[in-house]
């Protein structure tokens, strides 16, 4: 029998392996996914702001990796044989993030220029999303509801109200 933990650590295995995925799903948007490894400075849990600067800044980098992949979506799904798609859902997962807030978002947006809905989420929201998936749910469909009805609110809060949860 497999314990809890041990999807868990598969997922972070496969995660690091794969710094940036794409999952094709027929009829659905694709989800391109960056992965991050960030260790949580106490200097951010303490208010230093050239600290959180620092995260804010290396998220935005991976959340513009993952539209860098989005842009070539078609080129790499046509080579990969896989099946035509809608839109293109771009995700930041991180091991350790920070907890979502209205002041986090500000943070992103000021730093960035502009808004920007929410695009990170730890290992253990995007595992129980991966749960709603084999649920029957579209799991890009369901990160595009979050980010156009966040409300400030973290993934995992999102998903504790969804109907299936």
């Amino acid at each position: 029998m497999r314990s809890r933990r041990q999807p868990f650590a598969e997922l972070t295995k496969w995660l690091q392996a794969c710094p940036s995925a794409v999952l094709p799903i027929s009829r659905c948007p694709y989800l391109v996914i960056e992965a991050t490894k960030k260790n949580l400075v106490g200097a951010i849990r303490h208010g230093n702001a050239e600290s959180l600067d620092s995260y804010v800044d290396d998220h935005l980098t991976k959340l513009e990796q993952a539209a860098s992949t989005s842009l070539h979506i078609k080129a790499i799904a046509a080579e990969c044989d896989a099946p035509a798609f809608k839109s293109v859902v771009e995700i930041v997962v991180s091991d350790l993030p920070l907890r979502h807030d209205a002041a986090l978002a500000a943070r992103f947006d000021e730093r960035s220029g502009k808004h920007n809905p929410p695009f990170l989420c730890g290992i253990t929201e995007f595992t129980r999303l991966i749960e709603f998936g084999h649920r029957g749910c579209s799991v890009p469909t369901l990160i595009q509801a979050w980010r156009l009805n966040a409300h400030g609110r973290s993934l995992g809060l999102y998903l504790s109200i969804h109907p299936l949860a």
